[in-house]
């Protein structure tokens, strides 16, 4: 005799991740007016999430915001990069920075 059950699995996923770390780094940090710097934004997430995620990043530079980046955090994996370029018209020193959200839905 065979008998079977009416037994339900419930799989619980998150249905968001936390924004763990945020990197910029320059691939230059003095350059002569009139010149680009290229930066990237590195995001550091948790959990992995099971589909891509993307990671919206604003770039703050003395304050303003000059610039938005995607980053995109691939499947399974916990950290995405993002590129961008800043052109730096005036001599002077200027403190760039990335701001995300704490968390995003995926």
């Amino acid at each position: 005799m065979t008998v079977k059950s009416n037994v339900i699995t419930v799989k619980v996923v998150s249905r968001e991740v936390s924004i763990t770390k945020v990197e910029l780094e320059a691939d230059k940090t003095e350059v002569y007016a009139g010149e680009e710097v290229g930066f990237e934004v590195i995001v550091t997430v948790s959990p992995a999430p099971e589909r891509p995620v993307t990671v919206p990043a604003d770039i703050y530079v003395n304050g303003e915001k000059k610039a938005s980046v995607t980053v995109s955090v691939p499947a399974g994996g916990t950290t995405g990069r993002g590129y961008f370029n800043l052109l730096f018209t005036e001599p002077g020193t200027y403190e760039v920075y990335a701001e995300t959200p704490d968390k995003v839905p995926f």
